[in-house]
């Protein structure tokens, strides 16, 4: 496909347009697809994590929509999100910006699932096709899967990759940071990067790399 008017659309066109200062009790939702007829189906759901639904919805016919959203419960018990891509899931592209200041980036196949529990009992992964700019192309890990498993090697998380864009997020149920990471290949092995990130009592204590075998049930690894 051809973008519309032949223009190579990203952030940068838009100036500061999806940087939206919101006030407490606001969200921020900036959609975007870079062909500019909106996303073909595709749709986002937003919702708190104590149930109140924040926004449900795709972009209609354009290259982009600006929205403020409102929510009255609790945001920092966190946010649960999924964005599926319709019939042309490679041009679909969001921010959500947050009443501090902060923003988040995704697009299709995002799917942020609230943790039951809270702290250590919940790993933040996530996978990242390597690239450059917006237009980092859609084949994902080519092949490549991600394995979590115990130390005693039980698998804990399978089959685990980016298939078709280009960042995959993930809230993992796991409360020990003693794990065997494995990264099969594929075809493309420079294209694979993942990070886990830990909460709790461990905040701040990153695991991350790409294709290979990585046992961290050595406690001198960390």
């Amino acid at each position: 496909r051809i973008k519309k008017d032949d223009c190579d659309l990203n952030v940068a066109t838009y100036g500061e347009l999806y940087v939206q200062n919101v006030s407490t009790g606001h969200l921020g939702v900036f959609l975007l697809d870079n062909f500019g007829d909106g996303w073909n189906g595709g749709e986002m759901n937003i919702s708190l994590c104590d149930g109140e639904s924040v926004f449900s919805g795709g972009l209609s016919g354009d290259y982009y929509q600006v929205m403020t959203e409102s929510y009255s419960g609790n945001l920092t018990k966190g946010l649960e999100i999924s964005v599926s891509g319709g019939e042309l899931p490679s041009e679909i592209e969001f921010y959500i910006n947050f009443p501090d200041g902060s923003r988040m980036y995704g697009l299709p196949q995002y799917n942020n699932t609230c943790p039951i529990g809270v702290g250590s009992e919940c790993l933040e992964l996530t996978l990242t096709r390597n690239g450059n700019g917006w237009n980092k192309g859609v084949d994902g890990w080519s092949g490549s899967i991600m394995t979590i498993m115990s130390c005693d090697k039980t698998v804990l998380y399978s089959n685990l990759t980016v298939d078709a864009f280009l960042t995959y997020y993930r809230c993992l149920k796991i409360n020990s940071s003693y794990l065997i990471i494995d990264v099969s290949e594929g075809s493309n092995p420079s294209d694979v990067l993942w990070e886990i990130s830990f909460g709790g009592e461990q905040q701040g204590k990153v695991f991350s790399g790409g294709v290979g075998y990585f046992d961290y049930c050595n406690p001198g690894m960390f």
